[in-house]
């Protein structure tokens, strides 16, 4: 089935990619949620699924929500994966802390911002022309 993409398609493929670098960081903090591993490999599924699935059966406009699922779940886990790290970087700016005890979480949160926003920008785009 030849379908041609469009930029939202790569950017979402490249969100997806953004948040499974983040996960791996995410890996590597101090204080972690379950949630938060599950949400963020959650989206990265979507993405996948979403590329297995425009294979097998050719490309369906309910396939563009997978942008907005990615993008609602990468907002689920921001949101909860500062939950546990309010009191670390507090203790970093008292000086109680030291960077590598909160650089993990860090790496995670901004690369999780990223993936977030590139998610929403691909929401708004088509991700297959007709």
């Amino acid at each position: 089935m030849n379908t041609k993409r469009t930029i939202g398609f790569y950017i979402t493929v490249l969100a997806a990619i953004v948040a499974a670098a983040g996960l791996i960081c995410y890996s590597s903090a101090q204080n972690k949620l379950p949630i938060v591993n599950v949400l963020t490999a959650a989206a990265v599924v979507v993405v996948a699924a979403l590329i297995i699935l425009s294979r097998v059966m050719g490309f369906k406009s309910w396939m563009n929500l997978a942008a907005m699922l990615g993008a609602f779940l990468m907002a689920g886990a921001l949101v909860q994966s500062f939950t546990t790290q309010l009191d670390a970087l507090g203790y970093l700016v008292a000086g109680l802390y030291t960077m590598d005890q909160v650089i993990g979480f860090l790496r995670y949160a901004v690369l999780a911002a990223v993936s977030l926003l590139l998610f929403i920008i691909a929401s708004f785009t088509d991700l297959n022309k007709a």
